[in-house]
């Protein structure tokens, strides 16, 4: 990550030095970038359902020890997340429709089966699905905040809506990132993708 273009060429600098389990890695900040994705209200609050699970220790984690030390050694952060225009709607693959629009039934409420002839050791599980009232673009109304407040979450996943906001104390990271970027000629946001991302960088 921080090898010259050819064997005969200089080294390149400047480099970071860390020490992982096996070695010593050597890094060139420039070329290197911290990727932050889908950090966002609706995969994470707990105000429209997010239980508490690995993005949430992902996001303490990025907050405490990641993105200061990205910022320390002068990495990049950039920050995908998932917005999609009306426009995208019309090329919207199929199987996202599907995630979206469908969900495991209550708990409880599944078969055991086998393979036929031959089944598994531990056989298979095969949950039964139910189809949602909503999907991507339907409105997920007014949510409540853990401070009490109410906000209006807007469409699923549609872009400018808060529940595609970064969530908590993330949208504070990214806006002292968006400044810091104003010193580098860099894109502050690039539309990217048929699915609508968004790189805030």
């Amino acid at each position: 990550m921080a090898h010259p273009s050819t064997p005969s060429s200089p080294l390149v600098y400047p480099r970071v030095t860390i020490k992982t389990v096996n070695s010593l890695v050597s890094i060139a900040p420039f070329k290197i970038a911290l990727i932050m994705i889908d950090m966002q209200n609706f995969f994470l609050t707990a105000a429209i359902g997010r239980s508490h699970g690995e993005g949430h220790d992902a996001k303490d984690v990025l907050l405490k020890l990641g993105i200061p030390a990205a910022r320390k050694a002068g990495l990049q952060i950039v920050w995908l997340t998932w917005r999609i225009s009306d426009e995208g709607l019309e090329t919207l693959p199929p199987t996202a429709w599907r995630i979206f629009g469908w969900e495991i039934a209550h708990e409880g409420d599944f078969e055991l089966g086998d393979d036929g002839p031959d089944p598994k050791p531990d056989g298979e599980v095969r949950r039964l699905e139910k189809k949602r009232n909503s999907g991507i673009g339907s409105p997920l109304g007014d949510v409540t905040l853990e401070n009490g407040s109410v906000v209006e979450a807007g469409g699923m996943l549609m872009r400018n809506q808060w529940n595609t906001g970064l969530h908590g104390p993330l949208e504070s990271a990214y806006q002292a990132d968006l400044k810091a970027c104003l010193r580098y000629p860099l894109p502050q946001r690039a539309i990217v993708g048929s699915l609508g991302a968004v790189i805030q960088a």
